[in-house]
């Protein structure tokens, strides 16, 4: 299995996928990575979440609250 990638919006333009999954959640991780356990298929997995590597409270479920209020997106 190759790493995670995060690309960009310009990063990806041009490109074509077999299969493109909306939606990082369980679900979508899940039907994703089945998809791209099959030898030679490309999947593109679109999640429109803020990245957790710029706001890591996104990660902490207690903050739920916290991250529907803020207004930044940060």
């Amino acid at each position: 299995m190759q790493p995670k990638q995060t690309l960009s919006a310009t990063a990806i333009s041009g490109q074509t996928f077999d299969y493109i999954v909306c939606g990082g959640g369980t679900s979508g991780c899940v039907i994703a990575a089945g998809l791209a356990s099959i030898p030679d298929v490309s999947v593109l997995l679109i999640e429109a979440g803020r990245d957790s590597g710029l706001a890591p409270d996104v990660l902490v479920p207690g903050k739920y609250v916290k991250q529907l209020q803020d207004k930044d997106g940060l």
